[in-house]
């Protein structure tokens, strides 16, 4: 399995956990249109991380707050950056903001997959939470915000340098 695969693996494990603790049911099916509306953003979101030497993933089924997630390597001694990132995607240009029930949640799944990263391959990462607005028509990623992180035993100034390096990336994009 190469480290790609593993990732996708990883991330279809935590969600499926991650719902299986919240004892959530699975949400329902939105409209189609509007479903294909918001894979056409989280596809570009993926894309532009993936162009950013980011491995990412899509969320399967759109079964936890994050609908796309982010894995890079950073430094020496190495730390291990996971972004997980909500999207918002409008055909009108004007993507909605993340609710506080959104935020919420994001922020629990954030101290969740931190936790089962250590748990399961016993090395610090930084896990942090993001809000996109992608509008699908123009194309284009219109609104990009850090939500929060978690990066307990990883040196601040690191996690800050990662965190903003990530950001900078998507601003310039945006810009």
């Amino acid at each position: 399995m190469n480290q790609a695969e593993w990732f996708d693996v990883f991330v279809s494990a935590t969600v499926l956990e991650w719902g299986r603790k919240q004892r959530r049911s699975v949400p329902a099916q939105p409209n189609p249109s509007n479903a294909a509306t918001g894979r056409k953003g989280e596809t570009h979101v993926a894309e532009l991380l993936s162009g950013s030497d980011y491995w990412a993933s899509l969320s399967p089924g759109s079964r936890s707050p994050a609908d796309v997630w982010g894995l890079r390597k950073i430094g020496r001694p190495t730390v291990v950056h996971l972004p997980i990132i909500q999207v918002k995607s409008s055909r009108s240009g004007n993507p909605e903001t993340l609710s506080e029930r959104d935020y919420h949640d994001l922020m629990e799944l954030v101290a969740f997959t931190r936790e089962r990263f250590i748990a399961e391959f016993q090395r610090e990462v930084i896990v942090s939470a993001w809000d996109a607005g992608v509008a699908t028509r123009p194309y284009g990623l219109v609104r990009w915000q850090p939500a929060g992180h978690a990066f307990e035993g990883v040196d601040a100034e690191r996690a800050a340098r990662a965190v903003g390096h990530f950001q900078g990336l998507f601003l310039r994009v945006a810009a």
